[in-house]
């Protein structure tokens, strides 16, 4: 692949002002201005696709035989491997920007593969005002590290219970607030008969305020991790997940079929849902197994499969559908 020569910036200037005419009672600075901006953006970009393929002939120097292998095996797994992940970007950018945001990338090897994109975000007039890596987020959880001696407990919540008095995006009455930090001293200076009691109340008290938290970081994605740092709490971020593959297989009794997953870690447990035609689900059974046995299937006839796994974040989102012909 031949590097491109850079533009020259006049020829740059006046390619821009035959694509970007000046609008009707624009002035003449602010119109200089939106071209100036349009070129950075350009330029940024070039800088970008540049250090790409940089990074690429450095990191994977290939002959010819490399870019074949690459081209002829790799390159199509890129692509199935980018399509979920665009799909995913595509739903959070349209949360993130309101519709006015979109996904881009500085190189058609990280496009395929739907990695290190950037999103984009233009106002009402076209110009671009956002051009910021994109980092997905599934879901945040927070939790209170609690370490060390009684001492260092009781810091801990009297940092979080001062750190939460003065939140911006997750307000706390000042009566909470209030009593939290009168629980404080309660159990500092709790004796062993009542050490149990003063922490129970004090732990209680703090985690009804982070459940405030945890529903405004579930529905705010964007400002998660904000809000989480406004109000002292840690996190543990829980990124996109890997897809649940199915597999089918029927069986030797005629109108069975064994449908398995790939399963989770740990304690878990899975949703799986069954369809005639291809459009309505109905709950079939939930297991513990990464398997569910159907029975009683007329042979010849197509079936669709839904799973769902289920662990103790909670429901992981469904997969994509599963089609099956029954053997007769």
């Amino acid at each position: 692949m031949k590097e491109k020569i850079k533009e020259n910036p006049i020829k740059q200037l006046e390619r821009l002002r035959m694509e970007n005419p000046k609008r009707k009672g624009e002035r003449p600075g602010a119109y200089k201005r939106r071209l100036a901006t349009i070129q950075k953006v350009e330029n940024f970009k070039a800088a970008q696709q540049l250090a790409a393929l940089n990074r690429r002939k450095v990191a994977a120097p290939l002959n010819f035989w490399g870019k074949f292998i690459e081209v002829l095996f790799l390159m199509p797994f890129y692509f199935v491997e980018g399509l979920f992940n665009r799909i995913m970007d595509e739903i959070t950018v349209a949360r993130y920007a309101e519709g006015k945001g979109k996904l881009v990338y500085f190189d058609k090897d990280d496009e395929r593969k739907g990695i290190n994109g950037y999103l984009q975000i233009t106002n009402d007039s076209g110009a671009i005002i956002l051009l910021a890596k994109l980092k997905v987020l599934k879901k945040v959880i927070l939790c209170l590290k609690l370490k060390g001696s009684k001492a260092d407990k009781a810091k801990k919540f009297l940092d979080t219970i001062t750190l939460c008095g003065t939140g911006v995006l997750v307000v706390t009455a000042p009566a909470t607030i209030t009593a939290l930090l009168l629980l404080v001293p309660l159990y500092l200076n709790s004796d062993p008969g009542n050490e149990e009691t003063t922490y129970n109340n004090l732990y209680n008290g703090v985690m009804a305020v982070m459940f405030v938290y945890q529903n405004y970081c579930n529905t705010n994605p964007t400002t998660a991790l904000t809000a989480a740092a406004q109000g002292g709490f840690d996190v543990k971020v829980q990124t996109s997940r890997k897809k649940q593959e199915l597999t089918a297989v029927n069986n030797a009794v005629q109108g069975v079929v064994d449908v398995t997953c790939a399963g989770g870690k740990g304690r878990c447990s899975h949703v799986w849902k069954i369809s005639y035609d291809g459009v309505v689900f109905e709950y079939l059974s939930t297991t513990m197994s990464a398997h569910v046995q159907v029975s009683g299937l007329a042979g010849g006839i197509e079936v669709w499969f839904l799973h769902e796994l289920i662990t103790t974040d909670g429901p992981q989102g469904y997969d994509l559908m599963l089609k099956v012909t029954v053997s007769r």
